[in-house]
């Protein structure tokens, strides 16, 4: 389901979101590593991400124990 632009916005209007957006850049980076780069608990970032996934901004790849994370925004 496509999220609509009023959605989007709205998760693109929280300084957290976008500087995670501004980290993934594009790239696939595992959640740990941006959790470490960013000033939030591990458990804030991941329902950052959450948002940003209900908005398909980002996308979520896991294999075995490795979660990564990749921005469907470019740079």
């Amino acid at each position: 389901m496509s999220a609509t632009a009023a959605v989007v916005l709205d998760a693109l209007g929280d300084a957290t979101r976008r500087a995670i957006l501004e980290k993934l850049a594009g790239r696939l980076l595992e959640v740990g590593v941006l959790a470490d780069q960013l000033p939030i608990s591990p458990p804030a970032v991941s329902q950052q991400l959450r948002v940003l996934e209900d908005t398909e901004l980002v996308v979520e790849s896991v294999s075995g124990t490795r979660r990564c994370i990749a921005s469907i925004v470019r740079g």
